[in-house]
C-alpha cells in the first residue's frame, strides 16, 4: 500500500503495531497466568468429582448403610427441643399493600351490598 501525503496509512499502521506490542508484552502474560490457574482448578475439581463418584460406587457395591453410634434417650423420654425459626419475608411491603387493598375492596363491596339490600326492601 502506498502512503498518502497525509500519512493516514502510516499512522494506522503505527497504532496497530503499538497495540500488538502492548498485547504481547503487557496483556498476554497475566491472561496466560490466569488461564493456567483456571485449568489447574478445573483439573482439581474434576479429580474431586471422580473421587466422589468412586466413593458412591464403592458404597453402592458394598451396600454400606449408616449405623447410629448412640441412641438418643431424650427423644425416647418424650422430650422434644423447642425451636423457633423465623423465615425472612422479603416482600413484606407488597404483602401489606395487597392486604390493605383487599381489605378496602372487601369493605367497599360489603357496604355496597348492604345499601343495595336496604334499597331493595
Amino acid at each position: 500500500m502506498r502512503t498518502t501525503t497525509f500519512g493516514v496509512n502510516g499512522l494506522f499502521g503505527w497504532v496497530y503495531e503499538r497495540w500488538v506490542r502492548v498485547r504481547v508484552e503487557y496483556l498476554a502474560p497475566p491472561l496466560q497466568f490466569l488461564t493456567n490457574g483456571c485449568v489447574v482448578l478445573f483439573l482439581i475439581q474434576s479429580l474431586d468429582r471422580l473421587v466422589l463418584c468412586l466413593g458412591c460406587l464403592w458404597i453402592k457395591i458394598r451396600k454400606i448403610r449408616p449405623v447410629a453410634a448412640e441412641t438418643c434417650s431424650d427423644l425416647e423420654d418424650g422430650y422434644f427441643p423447642m425451636v423457633l425459626v423465623q423465615i425472612p419475608m422479603c416482600n413484606e411491603r407488597e404483602c401489606n399493600l395487597q392486604e390493605s387493598t383487599s381489605c378496602r375492596w372487601h369493605r367497599y363491596h360489603r357496604l355496597r351490598g348492604r345499601k343495595q339490600s336496604f334499597l331493595g326492601n
